[in-house]
């Protein structure tokens, strides 16, 4: 008899278990990573293109964070144009920032950007070609 009220209680409990697991974690709000995803993936032949490019010339952009201030500049002096800096961070979607720079070497004050991880992709044009590089920044 007290065999199988203790299996009945540890049935009831893991019941229990499961569905206090199932409320808590439909509760939690899911984000996804960008709203027109879709769009996005129509075009990722060409974002990993304009990676590659980036790539083949070893990453040109040099980024760096001081006093709240990031400047951008390019290795060998070239001169980019339509710069445009995507700050998304993973954890919080609500702190996703874009600034365009219309050319670069260029200085933009990062004031709206709370410290933590972000994931920055810059976008860019040389001569007419698209490019694309995907940095790690830390913002202290």
């Amino acid at each position: 008899m007290n065999f199988r009220n203790g299996i009945i209680a540890g049935m009831v409990l893991f019941m229990v278990f499961i569905l206090s697991l199932v409320v808590v974690l439909s509760s939690k709000g899911s984000e996804l990573t960008t709203e027109d995803y879709y769009l996005k993936d129509k075009n990722f032949q060409q974002n990993i293109n304009a990676r590659q490019l980036a790539m083949d010339i070893q990453n040109p952009a040099i980024v760096k964070i001081e006093n709240k201030l990031l400047s951008i500049a390019f290795k060998e002096n070239r001169l980019a144009e339509n710069v445009k800096i995507s700050f998304s961070r993973p954890n919080d979607k609500a702190l996703d920032r874009e600034v365009k720079i219309g050319s670069v070497p260029s200085t933009v004050p990062v004031k709206f950007l709370k410290n933590g991880n972000y994931d920055m992709v810059i976008t860019y044009e040389i001569e007419g070609k698209k490019y694309e590089q995907v940095e790690e920044l830390i913002v202290e």
